[in-house]
């Protein structure tokens, strides 16, 4: 029977697997704001869409089977609109935390120039432009 374990200087799969499981995870922040603004919307869009239609139907034209497949619609629909505005707070808590960083930035960069002002040494040049 071979032997699971691996030779000095290698590495197993599951090693392996574990690392490309890293590289795959997706963060809020490796998503751009704008694709995902455009997909929200989208989803949105989709679910009303999916929603007028089953609104729509005549209840003397509804077969039977139709009703469960509207009910499970129904449900998959409310499935999605939680997980949809789960992201949203998460995308809007991580705005907050951006603004929030810029605003510490600006409020150093002024009490630097304030500092710099009082001793009477030239401010900080500021490199971004």
């Amino acid at each position: 029977m071979p032997s699971t374990a691996c030779s000095p200087g290698h590495r197993s799969d599951a090693v392996i697997v574990a690392a490309l499981e890293k590289l795959w995870t997706i963060t809020l922040d490796d998503i751009e704001s704008d694709w995902m603004d455009l997909m929200v919307k989208r989803l949105f869009s989709e679910l009303n869409r999916q929603l007028l239609q089953i609104e729509n139907q005549k209840p003397d034209q509804v077969q039977p089977g139709e009703r469960l497949q509207n009910a499970r619609t129904l449900a998959s629909l409310q499935h999605t609109l939680k997980e949809l505005a789960r992201v949203e707070r998460d995308r809007e808590l991580v705005r907050e935390k951006k603004v929030k960083k810029t605003d510490a930035r600006k409020t150093l960069e002024s009490r630097l120039d304030q500092f710099a002002g009082r001793t009477g040494k030239a401010s900080v040049p500021d490199e971004s432009k």
